[in-house]
Order: C-alpha cells, then structure tokens, then sequence
C-alpha cells in the first residue's frame, strides 16, 4: 500500500478490487495493472496467482505480484515464459535472509 500511495502524490490513481466469492474480480475498462500480494502476511492466506495471471493476461494488462512473504518459502507457480505480462517482486531481507 506504501508503493500505492506513493504513485497516488505523483497523481496516479488506483483502486482497490474486492474479490467476489466465487474468485472473480470486477476489474474496470480503466485497469492498467493488477497488483496482488501472493501470500497475507497477516493470516497466511496464499492467493490464486496463477488464475490471476490468466485472467489479466486475457484482457492484455500488468500483473505485478508481490512475494515479499513467500520468495523462499512457498512454491510460486507461474511460469513466466508463459505469462508475459506478469511481474515478481520481493524484498531480499525477509525469508531470504539477504
């Protein structure tokens, strides 16, 4: 959110997307990038990633995905060659101890 908040003083928008629960998300003509975190670092809870990166890369937008909790520690799975448009991120202090 810091990173968002960030973008939103350089006078970019953005918008928080609720999850319906059936795993759909109502995502407006307007959505240029999809940010998700892979893993809550409060509850543990791992996000559908993969499905995520299909259903951007059908509407042809940016999926950054945050793993900054589960670099090390969890599987990720997307394979990237497959998932063009999709971005990894991570901080090398936490579970891979850098």
């Amino acid at each position: 959110m810091r990173s968002l908040r960030y973008l939103e003083k350089q006078g970019i928008s953005s918008s928080i997307v609720y999850c319906y629960s059936d795993g759909t998300l109502d995502l407006s003509e307007n959505t240029k990038v999809v940010v998700l975190t892979h893993a809550s670092n409060v509850t543990g809870t791992i996000l559908p990633i993969k499905e995520v990166a299909k259903l951007t890369m059908e509407i042809d937008i940016i999926f950054v995905v945050g793993c900054a909790q589960t670099a090390e520690g969890a599987p990720i799975n997307i394979t990237l060659e497959k998932y063009s448009y999709c971005i990894l991120t991570f901080a090398d202090h936490k579970s891979l101890l850098g």
